[in-house]
């Protein structure tokens, strides 16, 4: 199979995880008041990034707790301190590369654990996308059905459907809403570069508050479930563990530099691009073009752009993310021993309120059953 493909399909795909992106997105911009303009260009160079390096559908995404933990707390929590977190994430980062800890890591957890983890995940999609559905039930579960006919049916690019019927409701909503937003009024701009999150006081906040809580569930979603989830789809052309850690330890040394956020791999975007046609590294490679060029030219207007994207169309997109990553399992259930299948369905439980939780429980237990 070749590594960079750009057909239809791999363009449909590309846009398979905006599910997850614009919520984070929006919030970064609009609670945190991260400047559009280094927030969209260097997500655009690390989706191209990890499109050549790993050339696999590998999607770049926002670090999930820290996203939340930094929309939550605005009032104690600064967009440098969110800088530094990064930083700080992608030094730990290289240590688990350069150590090699990460390969150790992976061969002693089990894989019941992640598999947990990823039906958590899939399940916290099924629960996200059906609350967007809800917000507008009758088109929500109608473009519902028609993507799944689509999918079954056809391989008509659905991805981009979903896409014309969010900007034509934006527009049909609000008379003259492209006018009105700017977009049809684009202007260049530049990142900054930015040091100031390099001071002790900031980079110690970063540590304790942002990058901690965040990295069990980088470990468990962003790498083990990643590279587990990936090598069943792609058994011909697997990953390690360690190169995903050298490419979180890589994007986020640089990124806060010029005002990116803190961006993470995740097992439920690559099923989200895989379920909309990506089967190379085209589709990150073709997403970070489109951002790249969002970022210099529309930078601005994107922020009230992602805000008013129709709920609905973002919850079946997540829908359909969600039941890619819990099908494969739901199936090798009747093949799980007691012990195994109890471990599985506890990780995913707490998986769905916590991933970093979920890792050190589902450890703590696994070491219990074997012990006992």
């Amino acid at each position: 199979m070749k590594a960079f493909k750009f057909n239809y399909m791999e363009w449909a795909g590309a846009f398979g995880d905006l599910g997850t992106l614009i919520p984070f997105i929006t919030a970064y911009i609009v609670l945190v008041h991260f400047n559009p303009v280094g927030l969209f260009i260097v997500l655009g160079f690390m989706l191209i990034w990890t499109g050549v390096f790993f050339r696999a559908p590998i999607p770049v995404q926002p670090m999930k707790a820290i996203g939340i933990l930094a929309a939550s707390q605005t009032d104690s929590i600064s967009q440098h301190v969110v800088l530094a977190a990064g930083f700080i994430s992608g030094l730990l980062w290289i240590v688990l590369a350069l150590s090699g800890l990460i390969k150790w890591l992976a061969a002693r957890i089990n894989v019941d654990v992640v598999s947990g983890i990823v039906l958590g995940v899939g399940l916290t999609f099924l629960d996200k996308g059906l609350a967007w559905i809800g917000t507008s039930l009758v088109i929500g579960l109608s473009l519902l059905v028609l993507t799944y006919l689509c999918l079954v049916k056809s391989r008509f690019p659905v991805m981009f459907g979903l896409l014309l019927i969010g900007f034509i409701w934006m527009g049909w909503a609000t008379p003259g809403y492209y006018e009105l937003s700017g977009i049809l009024h684009p202007a260049f701009h530049f990142p900054r570069l930015t040091l100031a999150f390099l001071s002790w006081p900031i980079l110690w906040q970063g540590f304790f508050f942002l990058a901690l809580p965040q990295f069990p569930l980088t470990i468990g979603n962003s790498c083990l479930a990643l590279a587990n989830e990936h090598n069943r789809i792609f058994p011909g052309r697997t990953i390690s563990v360690q190169k995903i850690a050298w490419s979180l330890a890589g994007m986020n040394l640089l990124s806060p530099f010029w005002g990116g956020i803190p961006v993470c791999h995740g097992v439920g975007g690559l099923a989200g691009q895989v379920r909309f046609g990506a089967r190379s590294g085209g589709a990150p490679v073709i997403l970070g073009v489109i951002f790249l060029i969002l970022g210099f030219f529309f930078s601005r207007v994107m922020g009230q752009l992602i805000l008013d994207f129709p709920k609905p169309v973002l919850g079946v997109i997540l829908f359909v993310a969600g039941g890619e990553l819990i099908f494969p399992i739901l199936l090798a259930l009747k093949n799980k021993t007691k012990g195994s299948l109890a471990l599985l369905l506890l990780t995913a439980i707490i998986s769905f309120w916590n991933v970093g939780i979920a890792l050190v429980v589902g450890l703590l237990l696994d070491v219990f059953l074997r012990w006992v």
